[in-house]
């Protein structure tokens, strides 16, 4: 068993700059990337439904990009980005 947790996180493509607007699914969390793909590839849809709903967009319009990292990669993704605007 890993003492890595590992998150989804969600970059919404729907405008310029993706960066401004990121979603962290803190739950569900795995063990594992691959089992954190895995639940991507069976879920995307429902996936980007939601997402899609938090942004208040279409579906039919934009694919949301979806990636599995770690939370000590979140938090050096937001440091990274500090100062900048964000809707995290």
């Amino acid at each position: 068993m890993s003492n890595l947790t590992i998150m989804i996180v969600a970059f919404f493509v729907g405008n310029a700059t993706p960066m401004e607007d990121v979603y962290v699914f803190e739950e569900p969390t795995y063990e594992s990337y691959e089992s954190c793909l895995e639940a991507i590839d069976d879920n995307y849809h429902s996936i980007n439904y939601y997402l899609s709903m938090e942004f208040g967009h279409t579906t039919r319009l934009y694919h949301n990009q979806f990636y599995c990292t770690s939370a000590k990669e979140v938090q050096k993704l937001i440091k990274e980005h500090a100062g900048e605007k964000h809707n995290i």
